[in-house]
């Protein structure tokens, strides 16, 4: 739920249009860059099953403003930014995919586009990979409740999805041509809006960025027992 309903604008995305990213729905705050290569090197202690101190680094790095960000402001990026630029949905008349699921594409299309999401281009992680981190670091390190306020922040802001970026509602096919890598801030964000009518470029016209991270620290669900 927004937390900012009966507000006339989102604070974070302001008012101007002109200083709005044409690439993500809403651009992470730049104070999360700290807290990503601590997330980093808690994955690559995980990798070394050297689980204590990466329960340690989290402890101090818990990913709660990361939390806060994706809960007030990144899910709903996407509906401020349609009732801002004042868009209507395209007609549509034709007919929709009758699958949605895109679960048989998802390891593909995460190899793909090198596990960084197309829009903001932040490194994503398998959802197995964030249960994993789950399960070795425990419930009070790494919390992963019903509610967003019950969970760390960072599996909010870090888990891998895939986006229809031609809504599936509007006649996007589940397809490899039509879906793309996406973190939840963006996916959440973007909802099933079209592009125009939340002001954003057509991600597939950018080439995925390298990966930022080595594959076996990506996946490490299998060294983290």
């Amino acid at each position: 739920m927004c937390l900012q309903k009966g507000h006339a604008f989102c604070s974070d995305l302001g008012t101007d249009f002109a200083t709005w990213s044409n690439q993500t729905p809403l651009p992470r705050p730049e104070s999360f860059k700290e807290s990503w290569e601590h997330f980093k090197r808690a994955l690559e202690l995980l990798y070394l099953k050297d689980i204590e101190e990466a329960r340690s680094l989290l402890e101090r790095y818990p990913g709660m403003a990361e939390r806060e960000w994706f809960d007030i402001h990144a899910q709903n990026s996407g509906e401020w930014r349609r009732k801002a630029l004042k868009k209507s949905a395209p007609a549509f008349t034709g007919s929709l995919d009758p699958n949605k699921d895109f679960s048989k594409y998802l390891n593909t299309i995460l190899a793909r586009d090198n596990y960084r999401c197309r829009y903001c281009s932040h490194t994503v992680l398998p959802r197995k990979t964030l249960l994993a981190m789950h399960t070795s670091l425990g419930e009070d390190v790494f919390p992963l409740g019903l509610k967003n306020s019950e969970m760390s922040g960072f599996y909010l802001v870090l888990c891998a999805t895939l986006d229809h970026v031609v809504p599936h509602s509007l006649g996007g096919r589940t397809d490899e041509q039509n879906l793309v890598t996406s973190c939840w801030p963006c996916n959440y964000g973007k909802m099933n809006y079209t592009l125009e009518q939340i002001g954003l470029e057509d991600p597939r016209t950018r080439a995925p960025l390298p990966l930022e991270l080595p594959i076996e620290i990506l996946s490490v669900v299998s060294n983290a027992r």
